[in-house]
């Protein structure tokens, strides 16, 4: 059984030794941020978890929050009306600890996490290469829809998932 925790940048080596220990099969041209300054970035902008099995990191998930994207997201034309949008940046598992649990468990407390932060609608994205079989599976396991298929960077094919959250926090306003 994993444990997760929310990362902060403290614990920048921890996330890019992940990382790194991950990237056995990424395919040239698509990688992650390994960069200590953009990942500290990422950390304190974002949310990023750490999955740790026996105290040891084997798992890494990052949630962007791109500001410019508030109050309306758009997916294969339609627009709608959202109070925050979330996009996967990262999801990353260490090969030994790979068909686990590892990453779902990574999405259930980054979707638990986005519900209990927001008090509104969440649009919820992921891009995906369309080779990548098995997270496109996790992401439709978690309820994801596929919403377009689109090219990134000028040439990397990727498959758009979106789901829709709805936030539990309130928020009190003083006078």
């Amino acid at each position: 059984m994993s444990e997760i925790e929310v990362v902060e940048t403290s614990d920048v080596d921890l996330v890019l030794d992940v990382l790194k220990a991950s990237a056995t099969d990424v395919p040239p041209g698509q990688f992650w941020v390994t960069e200590r300054s953009a990942m500290e970035r990422q950390i304190r902008d974002g949310l990023t978890l750490l999955a740790r099995i026996d105290n040891e990191p084997v798992g890494v998930l990052q949630v962007a929050f791109p500001a410019d994207k508030v109050g309306y997201a758009s997916a294969a034309g339609d627009l709608f009306a959202v109070d925050q949008v979330a996009h996967f940046d990262t999801i990353a598992v260490i090969e030994p600890a790979r068909r686990r649990g590892v990453a779902s468990a990574l999405m259930s407390v980054a979707e638990w996490t986005l519900r209990t932060r927001s008090p509104g609608r969440i649009a919820w994205y992921a891009t995906v290469s369309p080779d990548n079989i098995a997270s496109r599976q996790l992401f439709e396991r978690a309820g994801f829809e596929e919403s377009a298929r689109i090219t990134i960077h000028d040439a990397l094919p990727r498959v758009l998932y979106r789901r829709w959250i709805e936030g539990t926090a309130r928020h009190t306003v003083r006078s």
